[in-house]
């Protein structure tokens, strides 16, 4: 979270901006423009996207470095993906599950029978520019690599304008500071896997709400080498409704809670996952919560000068676990009654977020799609982290099921 009073935040743009340096710098040891690159498989997970997944298909068909098979992983649609597939891939092959069982589990029943070097997972509601799998090739050797995301800047709607400013503050400062750690969260809607990687930890664990996640440590733990590579672009449908929205940020952070409890102490086995758990916990548990209080303070302390808002707070300070709460607040947070240094904050918080955003949409050619977008993610931001904390309760007595990978 950005803000002035949290270091974590100035600490990442700095990260962010000594890896996009090394990235500058450094010479490329990977494959040469004139050597012919490995060959892959590209798998589409599918379920009830007949609107968007010829999209994803016609992506892969214009791939300059093309798949040498696509498997639609259709689980349980009720969609039928048979003309679309004719008219736009004619050779990719559909199979199908029933009963439904998920999109890792999808995953791994076809996982032994893939024989190229590498898998591209794609969602099908995500489609990639047509040099996305070379420019991951190209680089150096990899055992997972992905690109920025995008949202589908076809469709219009305050999600998707709020998403395209998370996601170009988000890519430009969290992951190319987590890039330079090494301990990168691969974003699962558009990952390139070495395939005999994925085979050896047993596929997509099944035991969490987002595999990617669980998926992420288990490599940081043995070792992997995770690319994030800015170049390379996908784009991907985003919630149409504050529903959507809720429900999609609500099973991200269950999955973050999740993914935590299952790894435990092994966690601990990878320091470069360890320093950015150590990070996310202090920002959001210490930095976070000591901002929340400081500006709640000072909010309150603003409708103080309102004669209806005194009467009120004095009536409710008559209500005696209310008046123990106020003791508490003011005893941990004394400092918690600063109106100016409170806006003065919030100014900082969004003018770094805004000049981040606007230098990358120019480079991009979307900035008013991203001024649309800042006021709204502002505010979904703030939502976020509140669903962040909840998660957090709400998954104290999480038990993850026996299906989880090999170790």
């Amino acid at each position: 979270m950005a803000g002035l009073p949290n270091p974590t935040a100035v600490m990442f743009l700095f990260l962010a901006g000594l890896h996009a340096l090394k990235r500058s710098f450094a010479k490329r040891t990977g494959f040469s423009n004139h050597v012919s690159l490995p060959s892959y498989t590209a798998l589409i997970a599918a379920r009830n996207e007949g609107e968007t997944i010829g999209l994803a298909l016609e992506s892969l068909r214009n791939q300059s470095h093309p798949p040498s098979k696509v498997i639609i992983l259709d689980d349980c649609s009720d969609d039928d993906y048979v003309e679309t597939v004719k008219t736009t891939y004619p050779t990719a092959k559909i199979r199908r599950s029933n009963p439904r069982r998920g999109k890792a589990a999808s995953i791994n029943a076809v996982l032994p029978e893939i024989k190229d070097e590498y898998v591209l997972v794609l969602d099908a509601d995500t489609y990639i520019e047509p040099d996305y799998v070379s420019k991951l090739l190209r680089v150096q050797d990899f055992d997972f690599a992905y690109g920025t995301l995008l949202p589908d800047l076809n469709r219009r709607g305050v999600y998707t304008d709020a998403r395209l400013v998370e996601y170009l503050y988000g890519h430009t400062v969290w992951k190319q500071a987590t890039g330079l750690i090494g301990a990168s969260h691969v974003t699962g809607c558009f990952t390139l896997y070495r395939s005999s990687v994925l085979k050896e930890v047993g596929g997509y664990p099944c035991r969490t709400v987002t595999e990617d996640t669980d998926l992420t440590w288990l490599i940081c733990e043995r070792g992997g080498k995770i690319l994030y590579v800015p170049e390379a672009k996908g784009y991907t449908k985003e919630p149409s409704s504050f529903r959507q929205y809720d429900h999609q940020i609500k099973r991200w952070h269950t999955g973050f809670w999740q993914t935590l409890k299952v790894h435990g102490q092994k966690v601990g086995a990878s320091n470069r996952l360890t320093l950015l758990l150590d990070i996310v916990m202090l920002d959001t548990f210490f930095f976070a919560m000591v901002l929340m209080a400081f500006l709640f303070g000072s909010i309150l302390q603003f409708f103080m000068r309102f004669n209806w808002f005194k009467v009120l707070s004095f009536a409710l300070e008559e209500i005696w676990i209310l008046r123990e709460i106020a003791s508490i607040w003011h005893r941990w947070f004394p400092f918690a009654h600063n109106e100016g240094l409170a806006l003065l904050t919030l100014l900082f918080d969004f003018a770094v977020i805004s000049l981040v955003t606007l230098v990358q949409a120019k480079r991009l050619n979307v900035v008013k799609r991203a001024l649309f977008g800042l006021p709204s993610f502002y505010v979904l931001s703030w939502y976020s982290r509140l669903v962040f904390w909840t998660a957090f309760l709400s998954n104290l007595r999480f038990k993850p099921s026996s299906g989880g990978p090999r170790w």
